[in-house]
């Protein structure tokens, strides 16, 4: 079965910034030629994620909102060596 690697960039504006690549995942399976088979999604880095979540406006407000409250702002280390 052949492999095809694709590369899809974003800009984002970090702090829980929410991005729909639903239509780019498509656009580059199809320009892929491949029918079966098993789309594998990867985010470099440590704190980037992938989910599959609906994307509406709720949610764009409520999974920011519930990852403030488990981890409130400047409470991470991790933001420290960033800002370092």
């Amino acid at each position: 079965m052949p492999v095809v690697s694709a590369t899809i960039s974003l800009d984002t504006r970090g702090n829980c910034d929410i991005a729909d690549i639903t239509e780019r995942v498509a656009q580059s399976l199809a320009a892929s030629g491949l029918h079966n088979g098993i789309l594998t999604l990867f985010v470099p880095g440590a704190t980037g994620a992938l989910t599959t979540i609906e994307y509406e406006p709720g949610l764009l407000r409520d999974l920011p909102d519930l990852l403030d409250r488990l981890i409130p702002p400047g409470r991470c280390h991790h933001d420290q060596t960033l800002c370092a």
